[in-house]
Formats: C-alpha cells, sequence, structure tokens
C-alpha cells in the first residue's frame, strides 16, 4: 500500500510540474508576443511633426568674410515668431511654430506623456529627424543648391536641435492631452540650456558677389526655399524624408518660391535700375501634396524693407536710436524687421527706413568695397569702379 501510494505521488508531482512549465512558457510566450506588438506598433507610428513658417526674410550684404556674428549676418533667415499673425480681412491666422500632426495624436492618444516622447526617437518615420531649411530644385526635392561645399549655417541649417530630443520632444508630448476636434498646441521657442531655442533657421551666401548673385538667380529660375525634415540627424546628409524617404517630388514640409525686385533710396523713392536686392514676393506650397497655399498671402510690403547704412555713414541719413514708433505703420514695420534683426546688433530708424550695425561695423559692404561711394540717395543703384549700390534687409510676412 505505500507504495502505490508513493507511486501515485510521484506521478501526480510529475503532472503539477509539467503544468507549471507549460503556464511559465506559456506566460514567457504571451509577454514575448506582446511586447513584440508594442514595438511593431511603435515602429509604424505616422509621421509626427507638422511646421508653419511666418516669415522670410532676405539680407543682399556680400563679400563677408569669417568670423563674423553670424546672430547679425545671414542671406535669408526663416522662422516661426507670431502667435497668430493677422490676415487682410482682420481675422487671425492660426499659430506658427511647430506642432504634431493629428494623426500622430491619435494614435498616441492612450500614450503617457513620458511614452509619447520616447515614441519620437522609437518610430520609424520619426527617429533622428532634424527640421531643415535649404534651397532645393523644384523637380528633385533631394538635390539642394550649394557653393563649393555643403557647411551647416551655409548651405543648409537646423530650425531646432533633433526634433526627437529631450528638450524638443518634451513640450511636443506634453501638447496633446485634447485631440480630436482641438488643435495640437503650437510652440514656436523651447525653453532650455540649447542655444536654439527659436524656431529659426539661416542660409549664407555672402562671402562673394558671385555666390550671392548664383543664389538668387537660383531662386528664381528652378530653385526653391525649403523647410523639410532630414532622413538623418546627420546636418550634412541632405536627404529629406516623406512618405517614401529620398522621394523627389513629395517631401514632409513646405516650400517657399521667393522673387525679388529692386529697393528704395533713402529720399523714399524707388531706385529705377540696378542690382535687385529686396525680397518682393513670397508664394508657398505644401510639398507633400504638391499643392500650393492659395489661401494663404505673405505681406512683402515697402515699409518692411530697410536700407542697411554703414555706421560711418550714418550722420544725416540714419539715425540711431532707441525702438520708437509712432504710428500703426511704423509699428508693424518694427515688428516685422525685429523678428530677424535683434536689438542687441541693430538700430533701426523708422522714419528713414534704414538699418545701423551697432557693433560690427561696415560688414554688410565687404572687403572690397574701397572707396566707392554707396549710393544712398541717388535715383539709379549703380556698381561700378566709383559707386557701390546700397544694401537692404527686406522681410515678408505670412497673413
Amino acid at each position: 500500500m505505500p507504495s502505490r501510494l508513493s507511486m501515485r505521488h510521484a506521478v501526480f508531482t510529475a503532472v503539477i510540474g509539467i503544468l507549471l512549465t507549460y503556464q511559465n512558457c506559456a506566460q514567457v510566450a504571451s509577454d514575448s508576443a506582446s511586447s513584440s506588438s508594442t514595438s511593431s506598433y511603435q515602429q509604424s507610428l505616422p509621421f509626427a511633426y507638422k511646421t508653419t513658417i511666418d516669415t522670410v526674410s532676405f539680407m543682399s550684404c556680400l563679400d563677408i568674410q569669417d568670423p563674423v556674428e553670424m546672430r547679425a549676418y545671414f542671406t535669408i533667415r526663416a522662422g516661426a515668431y507670431g502667435n497668430g499673425s493677422r490676415k487682410a480681412d482682420g481675422s487671425l491666422n492660426p499659430p506658427s511654430g511647430i506642432a504634431l500632426t493629428d494623426a500622430f495624436r491619435s494614435a498616441t492618444s492612450y500614450y503617457t506623456n513620458t511614452d509619447r516622447a520616447r515614441a519620437f526617437s522609437q518610430s520609424d518615420k520619426n527617429s533622428g529627424t532634424r527640421l531643415m531649411l535649404s534651397i532645393r530644385d523644384r523637380s528633385n526635392y533631394q538635390s539642394h543648391w550649394a557653393t563649393t561645399q555643403t557647411l551647416p549655417q551655409y548651405e543648409v541649417d537646423s530650425f531646432l536641435p533633433q526634433l526627437d530630443s529631450s528638450e524638443i520632444s518634451g513640450p511636443l508630448a506634453s501638447s496633446t492631452a485634447a485631440t480630436g476636434s482641438t488643435p495640437a498646441q503650437t510652440y514656436n521657442y523651447f525653453p532650455g540650456a540649447n542655444d536654439q531655442r527659436l524656431v529659426e533657421a539661416s542660409l549664407r551666401f555672402y562671402k562673394s558677389k558671385g555666390d550671392l548673385d548664383a543664389t538668387r538667380a537660383t531662386l528664381e529660375g528652378n530653385g526653391i526655399l525649403v523647410a523639410g525634415y532630414s532622413v538623418s540627424p546627420d546636418e550634412l546628409n541632405m536627404g529629406l524624408r516623406g512618405d517614401k524617404d529620398a522621394s523627389a517630388t513629395s517631401i514632409y514640409g513646405s516650400g517657399f518660391l521667393l522673387s525679388f525686385s529692386l529697393g528704395q533710396n533713402l529720399a523714399g523713392g524707388s531706385f529705377s535700375s540696378g542690382e535687385r536686392r529686396v525680397l518682393a514676393s513670397v508664394q508657398e506650397k505644401d510639398l507633400a501634396t504638391a499643392t500650393m497655399a492659395n489661401a494663404t498671402t505673405w505681406d512683402c510690403s515697402s515699409t518692411y524693407r530697410f536700407m542697411i547704412v554703414r555706421p560711418e555713414d550714418a550722420a544725416g541719413k540714419c539715425i540711431p536710436t532707441v525702438d520708437r514708433f509712432s504710428n500703426t505703420t511704423q509699428q508693424a514695420a518694427l515688428e516685422a524687421v525685429r523678428r530677424v534683426l535683434r536689438v542687441e546688433d541693430w538700430f533701426v530708424d523708422l522714419t528713414n527706413h534704414c538699418v545701423v550695425p551697432k557693433r560690427t561695423g561696415d560688414y554688410c559692404y565687404g572687403k572690397n568695397l574701397g572707396t566707392r561711394v554707396i549710393q544712398y540717395a541717388a535715383t539709379s543703384c549703380i556698381d561700378d569702379a566709383t559707386h557701390a549700390c546700397p544694401h537692404y534687409v527686406s522681410v515678408c510676412i505670412r497673413r
């Protein structure tokens, strides 16, 4: 009898052991499948970012040799500065800056803010991207314009740090508590320790007149200014992201078609001939759908154009003074130019529509000016052995 009980006990124990082993294996398999499913879902998340640029500016300075204060001097500067600029009919545009797409918000609506922030770097369509400014070929967005080489802050520039970095992903991930018909929160400033807090980028083709002329000709020919998303965190990898990466004709982002015209002299009259050194028009294009943003207008008012006067020439021509406007037209002009020219670097004369550098001398007119006389008040802009055309900073605002 004891022997039979022992045998039954052994069989019972073996059966229990097999059941427990199966249960543990099944649990491990279930956990593994769940983890794999979560990982697969993360990787397949839709594209996360949409950006609205509200300002494009052109500075015609040339023959600038480094080192120079790069905050003060540029060729093209684009950014998102306003909290909703006013349209011609008096209504407000949506805020400009960077926000999350509705598709990404919907796909991560049940995520915690921490999980959503991690998801940027864990999804194939979003990891390691930068919002980049560059000039591209209108028929091939993967082909970019450069001079002798491609350098960051010259032929290409990042608006912000890598978008899945903690400085950017944290605020963006916290902005999606409300979904559906509630618009995504838009950011144009990211506080933190990094030195790129504004949604702003600048290109510089100012080292020679040949570079600047070729860049302007490219933009008015088959070129387009592009705010797009890089396929890599490497700033020198010029590939841009779309539904299918490296697509020549469809990418995520916006394009801007630019044209240029003659400036005005300090007497308030337009030049009749000469160098076209002010930004005259901007047309915006959605590069994912290849459609023009016809409902959007860009205001390139002549009041947003300022002649650049050397400090040594300012007396009697341009008055270096504190920012002060006397009417709504001057207020709008000051607000426009201060988006791209910092108060630390430039005086603004709203009466004569000119600006004077505060600390940088006459870099704008370059090392090749020599004894040539700048034609600040002439009626024809002449650039020859004895005369030089004045330079300008001009601003266009999205309405």
